[in-house]
Parts: structure tokens; sequence; C-alpha cells
């Protein structure tokens, strides 16, 4: 990737998530940044701002890692806590979204999905 395409994360619900550089803040299926600022806003989910910001405000960097998926758990979790939020807006879950097709996070140790880690969240537990 070409790192001269790397612009500043300025959405302000997407500061602090440990990075500050994106690839392209696209919003997710549909949604504008500012509708997903109001998502992130309405704190229906505590992990609802790594979910939004790590799928429409990509961190820059090697393609392995813009391409990564949210854990299947994480995503879950969030689409839980979020159901009703996004019904009272008449909102669906968007499509970039689908739970089902998420990685499965194999343990602990391996990335192959992000996730809330102990140092951005220590309150994150895998939902059994």
């Amino acid at each position: 990737m070409n790192h001269l395409n790397c612009k500043p994360v300025t959405s302000p619900f997407c500061q602090g998530l440990g990075y500050s550089t994106t690839a392209s803040p696209t919003g997710v299926a549909g949604y504008s940044l500012q509708q997903i600022g109001q998502l992130v806003e309405t704190a229906c989910s505590p992990h609802i701002a790594i979910l939004m910001c790590r799928v429409a405000v990509p961190e820059c960097g090697s393609e392995d890692v813009n391409r990564m998926k949210p854990c299947r758990a994480l995503c879950q979790k969030v689409k839980t806590d979020c159901e009703s939020t996004f019904k009272a807006r008449r909102l669906s879950w968007p499509v970039r979204l689908r739970c089902e097709s998420s990685h499965i996070e194999l343990s602990i140790n391996v990335s192959v999905c992000f996730k809330p880690t102990p140092e951005s969240d220590p309150l994150w537990t895998v939902p059994t």
C-alpha cells in the first residue's frame, strides 16, 4: 500500500483507538460517517466504536491489516447489544458487518481478526 494515500483520522468518534491514519474513510454499507457517528454516540454497546471505526475508517498500513475483519464474537456482541437501537432508528444491520462471515477468533494469541485488546478495553471478554 502506498502510505502517501494515508489520511489523518478526523472522525471524533474514532479517536483513541490505537491508530491515527486511515486508508479511506468510507462509511459502512450505505451509512455515512455522520450516521455512523450518531450510532456510536448512542453507546448501545461498549464496543460499537471499535467495530464501526475499524470497518468504516480502516487503519492505514499493510494490506493485511486493512482487510482484517472483526472477530465473530465482537461483531455478534455489538449486534446483540445494539439490536434495539437499530430497530428504533429503523436501520438494518450493515451488510459489510455480517457477523456470520466474520473471522472466528482462534485464540487470544492469534491475530487473525480484530477485537478490543486488554490495553484498549480491560473489560473485554469473549462472549460465550
